[in-house]
């Protein structure tokens, strides 16, 4: 049995608990959608719910294959064949939950200095276009 350390609630995350991986290691599902929620505000609010429960559901399809008996070696087989898949599409999940980033006006700063830069040559060619008439 796999035991970790959460790095939200630093209680431990163990095998037959809910529990996924990011960048900064084990995490308890509840403690990082929280953590996700409270970060993204209001922003992202529909995608993360929808997300939460694909996540909620690959995590516990996890534990039931976990709880799930096999007879012959086939069977052992295809049992760790479908647990490495359902949690390499849970890691995805989780990447997808940790990707979503609330937009502040400071990421925001260079499309804006962009979008003045634009103008700004706009406005020069457009009188320059009028000198030319």
């Amino acid at each position: 049995m796999a035991e970790f350390k959460c790095y939200i609630c630093s209680e431990k995350a163990m095998t037959g608990e809910k529990f996924t991986f990011t960048n900064l290691g084990a995490v308890h599902y509840d403690c990082f959608i929280s953590h996700r929620r409270k970060e993204l505000g209001n922003e992202h609010s529909e995608e993360l719910s929808d997300l939460a429960v694909i996540l909620d559901a690959e995590l516990t399809h996890l534990l039931v294959l976990l709880k799930t008996e096999t007879h012959s070696e086939e069977g052992k087989k295809h049992l760790q064949s479908k647990y490495k898949e359902i949690e390499k599409s849970a890691g995805e999940t989780t990447k997808l939950i940790s990707s979503l980033h609330k937009c502040t006006f400071s990421q925001s700063k260079p499309f804006f200095r962009y979008a003045i830069q634009d103008l700004e040559i706009y406005i020069l060619l457009s009188r320059c276009y009028r000198n030319l008439k």
